[in-house]
């Protein structure tokens, strides 16, 4: 009844237009990051953990999608500004980015970004990175010969017990996931 949950949405649904789905679905990705690797279940071989990838879908304007998102990016900040993931990401600078904090938070205003990002020659495999790094594995690496010197992979291009949830929002008009972004795992 007092739980975080709970007050976290009491108060937003008191103090904001957004519907409570919104709220819920927002302290849930923030939770989510702040838990991190620190908790898991397993399950038969595989060990869960609770990153959280979130669609919002709603109205332009109407529902209030990104102001529902605004506490939870604030309260991230606050916490570790190294959470937040630029969203203008490349294939290259995915494995820098968790090389330097591995517990991450991809917040988009709108899902068709990162679908546009992925299209792009930069960018190409993105999806299946991002996909790959849900699954939490122990590391990370990168695929690029001029992230290999004589000694082998140099140690900015690799990452270890990355984490990664997302955030993101769209409208009905926007959400156009094509057959080879849901065949790509995402």
């Amino acid at each position: 009844k007092d739980s975080l949950i709970t007050k976290y949405i009491s108060y937003m649904s008191q103090n904001s237009e957004s519907p409570i789905q919104y709220h819920f679905a927002a302290i849930l990705s923030g939770i989510s990051v702040c838990l991190g690797r620190k908790a898991s279940f397993h399950l038969g071989s595989h060990i869960l953990f609770p990153n959280a990838y979130i669609l919002v879908i709603g109205e332009s304007g109407i529902t209030r999608k990104s102001s529902s998102a605004r506490p939870i990016l604030k309260i991230l900040r606050s916490i570790n500004e190294n959470y937040l993931l630029s969203p203008n990401l490349s294939k290259e600078s995915l494995i820098q980015n968790f090389n330097y904090c591995n517990t991450r938070y991809l917040f988009l205003d709108e899902i068709k970004m990162l679908f546009e990002t992925a299209s792009k020659n930069y960018a190409q495999g993105i999806i299946s990175d991002i996909t790959y790094i849900h699954e939490c594995p122990p590391v990370i690496k990168s695929e690029f010969k001029k992230d290999y010197d004589k000694d082998g992979l140099k140690e900015t291009s690799r990452a270890e017990w990355p984490f990664l949830s997302i955030y993101a929002l769209t409208t009905n008009e926007w959400l156009s996931v094509t057959d080879s972004h849901i065949r790509g795992g995402f």
